[in-house]
């Protein structure tokens, strides 16, 4: 899943570098939403994830967006994860 400014997105991704970096960017939102502390978000200014199929999606990064996200309860934990069946 990668967040997009219309709420999260089911993509999938080419390798386990993309999949290790939309991660640590998941990590970078828990810590913004739950601190207000955006400093590891602003890491991420500027990077993409590739999808498998090539389409690449910019990294969520504008504060508002996320705010308006986050306080519609778009990003639980359960969200972050793709279906498995």
């Amino acid at each position: 899943m990668i967040p997009t400014p219309e709420g999260p997105r089911e993509i999938a991704v080419h390798d386990s570098g993309q999949a290790s970096l939309l991660g640590e960017y998941w990590n970078a939102v828990r810590w913004y939403l739950a601190t207000g502390d955006a400093i590891r978000i602003k890491t991420f200014d500027g990077k993409f994830i590739t999808a498998e199929d090539g389409k690449r999606f910019a990294l969520l990064t504008n504060l508002a967006d996320l705010d308006r996200i986050g306080s519609a309860g778009l990003f639980s934990f359960e969200s972050i994860y793709a279906r498995t069946a």
